[in-house]
């Protein structure tokens, strides 16, 4: 991520909407500004939890944000330390600044 970004203080699925939201954070040590980014449309969303001890509220650390064009489709890989995410979208992903 540019600027920073490399800390993940939440990631939320919204099943309904076909929503996935994950906020950065650049210092888990301080309050810090965030980055959000949303993907709407999301298709075929697959997670895979890759430690036993990690906690919802647990910060994360972003290895790689991967895209992959197939077709009309993005198909976006997330890779952290803890948890990989696997998901396709035609549409661009939304991302606000906040702090």
């Amino acid at each position: 991520m540019q600027n920073g970004f490399f800390y993940i203080e939440d990631i939320v699925f919204y099943a309904a909407e076909k929503k996935i939201k994950i906020v950065f954070i650049n210092n888990p040590e301080a309050q810090s500004a965030k980055r959000v980014l949303y993907f709407l449309e999301v298709e075929d969303l697959s997670e895979e939890i890759l430690s036993e001890d990690f906690e919802k509220g647990d910060i994360d650390s972003l290895i790689g944000l991967d895209e992959y064009y197939e077709n009309n489709y993005v198909k976006y890989v997330v890779h952290t330390e803890v948890r990989e995410l696997i998901f396709r979208t035609k549409q661009n992903p939304i991302i606000e600044d906040v702090g």
